[in-house]
């Protein structure tokens, strides 16, 4: 009788064991919970230093007027060129990028818009006309981390509020007239507040006929452009750009 449960005590001690052994064996070799997914590119770079471009399209239609967009009289006006992130060309193949390069924007893909944003784009960007947007998206819309829509929407928001300060209304009261780069960088320290005339360079070209016209403007921004940042506070973050041409006339 004492053999017997002696025998049954070890079988009982060799399952236990064996079971102990599985136990062991299952949690080494069970998945484990995938760790979170880092967040989205188009989430974590958006904050970032960027450029606002636009052109007075009198003065650029007066340089280029063959484009489509200065077909008639412009209207006395800042236009969007561009909003643009540091790299260019980001994710584009080579084919595109050539395509690109040869100045064949027709050829480039269309983007997805909606209805709201395409006419916002429209209505900011005259080079619509010239497929401009597709060239724009392809060399620094790619490197946003947006998307189209959001990438287009944020740059039109932005042309919008210059549109609407004082920095527009200096240049349609002195069409015809010479601006200083002292007169712009202070219709921007009062409309966006002190110092952001110092993140604004002027861009003069020579008519032709020796006259230097201010034809665009470019604007340093730091922040997140798509996310409800204002004008003023992406100027407010930005590093001084300042520079570019003394003085030009602004083409009626």
């Amino acid at each position: 009788m004492a053999r017997r449960l002696a025998a049954v005590d070890l079988l009982a001690a060799a399952i236990a064991a064996a079971v102990a052994l599985w136990i062991a064996y299952a949690s080494q070799t069970a998945p484990k919970p995938a760790a979170a997914a880092p967040p989205s590119t188009a989430q974590s770079t958006r904050a970032a230093f960027y450029v606002l471009a636009v052109t007075w399209l009198p003065a650029f239609c007066e340089l280029k007027p063959r484009v489509r967009e200065c077909h008639g009289t412009p209207t006395p006006r800042f236009a969007l060129h561009g909003l643009w992130p540091g790299g260019e060309y980001c994710g584009i193949d080579g084919d595109m990028l050539a395509t690109d390069q040869l100045d064949h924007w027709n050829d480039l893909p269309a983007l997805r818009l909606t209805d709201a944003t395409w006419a916002a784009l429209r209505a900011a960007m005259p080079g619509t006309k010239s497929r401009l947007e597709r060239h724009e998206w392809v060399v620094h819309g790619s490197c946003s981390g947006a998307s189209p829509d959001t990438y287009f929407a944020g740059a039109a928001a932005l042309l919008g509020e210059l549109d609407r300060s004082p920095v527009h209304d200096l240049f349609v009261a002195n069409a015809g007239r010479d601006l200083t780069r002292t007169e712009v960088a202070a219709a921007f320290d009062g409309a966006f507040g002190k110092g952001a005339g110092r993140r604004v360079r002027l861009s003069c070209e020579d008519d032709g006929g020796g006259r230097q016209i201010i034809d665009e403007l470019t604007i340093a921004l730091y922040g997140d452009p798509f996310g409800g940042d204002t004008l003023a506070a992406l100027l407010a973050a930005a590093h001084p750009r300042g520079g570019g041409c003394a003085a030009g006339n602004i083409v009626e």
